[in-house]
């Protein structure tokens, strides 16, 4: 009866150990979940073992979370806080950037799929991964979009991609924010 809830639990940083937590927890049937996502981490954790064309590294996917700390919620009850992003966002997104390639050292996965019911921090996410990618992932003349089916629905992440950099004296050195675009002159990315 007075058990704690293990999908509520908040994380209190972006780091490797609340991934590994929720990467641990789904495996041993700890949290609720669709066959989906069950899995995804059945496939992540069998990969570990049986490494031949892909490897995982880490390191590469807690800077990823780390990066998340220079963010800062711009609305609601949360304004002025820094992002730090649920398990099971960690979870993905460590996954996401840690897997590579052998030969080339490029990421394993090019295109997520991932469906979550609405208030559940897409949009931040969506604008804190677009924002790492534009400036930290290493590529020249990156290109980041924001797509949706309705120009208005895709403006949505674009302009809380513009807030993060405005809060954040960090970004701003590198990130200029104009009105129909955000730019890494350095690299020449958008």
């Amino acid at each position: 009866a007075g058990r704690k809830r293990l999908e509520s639990v908040i994380a209190d940083e972006n780091s490797a150990k609340w991934a590994e937590w929720y990467i641990n927890a789904v495996h041993k049937g700890k949290i609720t979940c669709c066959k989906w996502v069950k899995l995804a981490i059945e496939r992540h954790i069998k990969d570990k073992k049986n490494l031949k064309k892909y490897y995982f590294d880490p390191k590469t996917g807690e800077n990823v979370l780390r990066s998340f700390t220079d963010f800062k919620h711009f609305e609601g009850k949360w304004a002025g806080n820094r992002f730090i992003m649920l398990p099971w966002q960690q979870a993905i997104t460590y996954i996401l950037f840690g897997w590579k390639n052998k030969k080339t050292g490029h990421r394993r996965f090019r295109t997520a799929y991932i469906e979550v019911a609405r208030k559940n921090g897409k949009t931040f996410w969506a604008s804190g991964i677009g924002l790492y990618m534009l400036d930290q992932d290493g590529e020249s003349a990156a290109q980041v979009v924001s797509a949706a089916t309705k120009r208005d629905q895709a403006k949505i992440v674009f302009n809380a991609s513009q807030q993060i950099v405005r809060q954040s004296p960090h970004l701003k050195k590198y990130i200029k924010t104009y009105k129909d675009s955000i730019v890494v002159e350095d690299t020449a990315s958008s």
